[in-house]
């Protein structure tokens, strides 16, 4: 299974710059996800990494299912 891979030449993390994106209602359980989801992507971006997108896509699968188990 893949994971976080190294961009190459991707150079040292300048620290990402995390705000919240005030389209969402950060009352709203799902929108929160969405919300860090997206801070994970930058911040693996930033450190020069890819590949966080397809690792949260199959982690929120394992958790639907894990609820349907339920």
């Amino acid at each position: 299974m893949p994971g976080l891979v190294p961009i190459e030449d991707a150079g040292a993390s300048q620290g990402a710059l995390l705000l919240a994106d005030p389209a969402l209602d950060l009352r709203q359980e799902s929108e929160r996800r969405t919300q860090v989801d997206t801070w994970l992507v930058q911040i693996a971006l930033d450190s020069g990494l890819q590949g966080m997108e397809a690792l949260l896509d199959r982690y929120h699968d394992m958790e639907r299912r894990s609820r349907g188990r339920q």
